[in-house]
């Protein structure tokens, strides 16, 4: 086993170190996952590598391929750092793509608020409809609702969002929406946003609630689940650790990493799911330490992009350890410190590893001692059974007598125990019903602009190779290596989009104006559009007499057929000429159509 010292002079700045890092640069785990930190009613999830569904519960991170279900009169909410994702009930959402650059969302079915804090140059946002996809150009906040039929609105509250279908794209400003009907014809309504509804006025309190942290003022709001730290604890200032945070209350004999269940996530290994509503940021980001009879949690030095970590301890045991104190094999952890590097078990780069360790270099010079080791509470030993079981250790820890835990083995950033089936569930002793979509949902198509992550190698595939190397996930090459062995997974029901060329954003386009009201009153037999069954509808807009205003055509290639707002009717549409669009004038509600 290598000491301490030993791990730490494996970093020291060497042309083959470094040679080695910059190789590995590409297999850099995503730095963010979504972090579940709202439930209300039944929800269930789904990981992309098992074929079942199981309750959700808070905290648990997401990554790409991961499912989500929110059963009736539910409703969740999901963070990436400062993005709030806030899902209404009777909704399907999948994650086709989770990482550093891209967030790529399926949306099968329901509705979603997607509040989008800050959006960089390099960052793409899209969500995917069944016919048609929308990609997020500006921070803001928006809303996309799928109905049974599969057809979509979208609407732009805040912000600025370009929808591409299979034959062209459009633009949606601030104060619009877009009704796109799923008949594969590219059909799409353009009208003002209809006025919030209970669902948005709830997704609206939330957001004010974070813009009102003060826990903003310590860490990076791109932090995952700094916004739940207000209301459990707050922050003071240590003279050896700077701002530090404090929760309000907690057990008599609590520790950090005390009170949750280990799960083994790819491609991170085994990771720390904690059962109190504000335990995701204090767990995955900064230190822990020990003072004046009191934890505090203490971020280090202020990152815009910190870099998730599956769990910042240290481990013990492993191998027999145990056994002689009458638990058989057993494993245990305790909460690193500050100013003590983190080493992870998954191949990453230098440049990975200095975000996993702000303010700490690569070379920086340590000793064999952990200062959280010896403090009160801070560690906690189980079972073998109970770590890979899924089981909340809280209720199975295992009290080990001071001395025995001071000649214990450090095992490191991981332990050596390979993952079983149960291993990939959370709260495995916990029962109650799980909420499931309808199997058509798994079956519906959605469009896709990007190209999706690759579909996960399923755990049963992976199991033997996990064992072969206890506590280490596996890198790249042998994921590949099983994935060509093994049969192709499902297909996810996804169709990309061909492209589109050039995009809308690129296009001279005129701009969208409004007409001034005209104050007489509606003319007979006004356009409205009313609810078929299962549909979600545009809201009805009662118009003045029009008035015709005449704009420069735009030829789009391939460019879509745009409907009036009467229901589509049952005969089929004649191939005509198209002639050039012209722009409705109503009140001040814009439309655009085509005659013919």
């Amino acid at each position: 086993m290598l000491s301490r010292r030993r791990i730490f002079s494996a970093f020291a700045p060497t042309l083959g170190l470094v040679a080695l890092l910059a190789a590995m640069a590409m297999a850099d785990p995503p730095a963010r996952v979504a972090r579940i930190n709202y439930l209300q009613g039944p929800v269930s999830l789904q990981r992309g590598d098992l074929d079942e569904w199981n309750q959700a519960v808070i905290n648990y991170p997401l990554v790409a391929n991961d499912s989500l279900w929110t059963g009736d009169r539910s409703r969740a909410e999901l963070h990436i750092g400062s993005t709030a994702i806030r899902l209404s009930d009777q909704t399907s959402i999948s994650f086709l793509n989770l990482n550093d650059q891209v967030i790529q969302i399926r949306l099968a079915k329901g509705s979603i608020e997607l509040h989008l804090n800050r959006l960089d140059d390099n960052e793409t946002y899209e969500i995917d409809t069944p016919d048609a996809t929308v990609s997020l150009l500006r921070a803001g906040d928006y809303r996309v609702d799928v109905d049974d039929a599969g057809n979509a609105t979208f609407i732009t509250r805040r912000g600025q969002a370009e929808v591409t279908t299979e034959n062209g794209a459009f633009a949606i400003a601030a104060g619009q929406q877009a009704y796109v009907y799923n008949t594969g014809e590219a059909t799409y309504e353009l009208s003002a946003a209809r006025p919030f509804d209970e669902f948005e006025q709830w997704a609206n309190e939330r957001a004010r609630r974070e813009e009102r942290s003060a826990s903003a003022q310590f860490v990076s709001r791109e932090m995952t689940g700094y916004e739940d730290l207000d209301a459990y604890g707050s922050w003071t200032t240590l003279s050896d650790y700077g701002n530090v945070w404090t929760p309000y209350s907690v057990p008599v004999g609590w520790g950090p990493y005390s009170a949750g269940d280990w799960l083994w996530l790819e491609p991170y290994g085994w990771t720390w799911v904690d059962v109190a509503p504000w335990g995701f940021a204090p767990f995955h980001y900064g230190r822990w330490v020990f003072t004046g009879q009191r934890w505090y949690w203490a971020p280090g030095p202020f990152i815009a992009r910190p870099v998730f970590a599956p769990a910042l301890v240290s481990f013990i045991g492993g191998g027999n350890w145990g056994v002689s104190l009458g638990f058989g094999p057993g494993i245990g952890w305790f909460p690193l410190g500050p100013r003590e590097f983190y080493l992870p078990a998954y191949f990453v780069s230098e440049r990975y590893i200095r975000g996993l360790n702000p303010g700490l270099a690569p070379n920086v010079s340590v000793t064999d001692r952990f200062v959280n080791r010896m403090a009160p509470g801070a560690v906690t030993v189980v079972s073998r059974e109970v770590f890979t079981g899924g089981r909340n250790v809280a209720t199975s820890r295992i009290r080990i007598e001071p001395r025995v835990l001071a000649s214990a083995p450090i095992a490191g950033a991981t332990a050596p125990v390979a993952p079983m089936r149960a291993s990939l569930l959370t709260r495995a002793d916990r029962v109650g019903f799980v909420a499931r979509p309808p199997g058509s949902l798994r079956d519906r198509v959605v469009r896709t602009r990007l190209a999706p992550a690759p579909a996960p190698v399923p755990f049963a595939a992976r199991q033997s190779a996990l064992s072969a190397s206890p506590g280490k996930p596996l890198d790249a090459s042998a994921l590949q290596r099983i994935r060509s062995a093994s049969p192709s997974p499902q297909a996810r029901g996804v169709m990309p989009i061909r492209p589109v060329n050039p995009p809308f954003s690129q296009r001279a386009v005129p701009p969208l104006r409004t007409a001034p009201n005209v104050n007489r009153p509606p003319i007979s037999g006004s356009l409205e559009r009313r609810a078929e069954p299962g549909r979600i509808a545009p809201p009805v807009v009662r118009t003045p007499e029009p008035r015709l205003r005449s704009v420069a055509p735009v030829r789009p290639n391939n460019p879509p057929v745009i409907r009036s707002n009467n229901p589509p009717g049952p005969r089929p549409v004649q191939a005509q000429p198209m002639r050039p669009p012209q722009r409705v004038e109503r009140g001040n509600r814009p439309d655009v159509r085509h005659r013919r």
